[in-house]
């Protein structure tokens, strides 16, 4: 700060240092966390409440959002083939990432060799 062209914002700066010396710490009303743990729990409480009791365009609204992802889950797993993957194609799904694979074929051999 010595190499300051400009004293009056030393000035300024020692005159904040200085108004913080005599700054306590801050305490709580009496039973504060108490109150605050028991609107935290009312408000989890509300929540479900709220949705019950909200407008049914509201309820209508989530409810459409809703279907819309299980459609858009749906779509997906249809046309990436995920759910058209039988019992068969375990064994050439396995035989890809590991050569000794373990399948419902060759279980008993595999137990006893």
């Amino acid at each position: 700060m010595k190499n300051n062209p400009n004293p009056d914002i030393e000035r300024a700066v020692e005159e904040t240092l200085q108004a913080l010396d005599g700054i306590r710490q801050a305490s709580p009303r009496p039973f504060f966390y108490s109150r605050l743990i028991a609107r935290m729990e009312r408000v989890d409480e509300s929540l479900w409440l709220d949705l019950l009791s909200a407008p049914a365009y509201m309820r209508l609204g989530l409810a459409s959002v809703v279907l819309l992802i299980m459609l858009n889950a749906y779509t997906v797993m249809r046309f990436s083939g995920i759910s058209s993957m039988t019992s068969e194609d375990y064994p050439t799904l396995l035989s890809e990432y590991y050569d000794d694979a373990i399948t419902p074929d060759n279980l008993e051999s595999a137990i006893n060799p």
